[in-house]
């Protein structure tokens, strides 16, 4: 599913482009707007907690993706989960969640659907590891609306 939104996303940004190239901002609006999947429209203010987690896919990734999407889709309703980023390139991935406190952190760690996710991990990773960390500090790039005129 992801993907298939990656791809619509660079067909918009390609079509603009081609079609109002004056527009080029807005291309880059929909591919930066998407670099952080915040929660809440107004990024958190620091301090907040980041999970990081970097890994290598194995060869075996049945069930991996319905899993994927089911944690996913769980961890946004959990109080105090604040957003997510995500890359992944040729089989090696990060994965970083943002969290209000550890409180939060934690209750999602014991979370039934996150533990099988964790069991089944053995067979869906190469290698990962996995951090966290306090953001004290965040600052972003806040885009000027594309059709603002400037």
């Amino acid at each position: 599913m992801k993907f298939l939104l990656e791809h619509i996303v660079f067909i918009i940004q390609r079509l603009i482009k081609t079609i109002a190239p004056d527009l080029h901002c807005f291309s880059s609006f929909l591919y930066l707007r998407n670099m952080i999947n915040w929660n809440s429209p107004t990024p958190p203010k620091a301090p907040f907690i980041a999970s990081i987690f970097n890994y290598y896919l194995s060869d075996n990734l049945d069930g991996y993706e319905e899993y994927d999407i089911l944690t996913l889709d769980l961890v946004k309703t959990m109080p105090g989960y604040l957003g997510y980023e995500s890359m992944k390139h040729n089989g090696r991935g990060t994965f970083i969640s943002y969290w209000k406190d550890m409180e939060a952190v934690q209750n999602w760690a014991q979370n039934p659907i996150h533990i099988e996710a964790k069991k089944r991990g053995a067979a869906w990773y190469k290698y990962y590891h996995s951090m966290i960390t306090t953001v004290e500090r965040f600052k972003s790039l806040e885009l000027i609306h594309p059709f603002r005129p400037q």
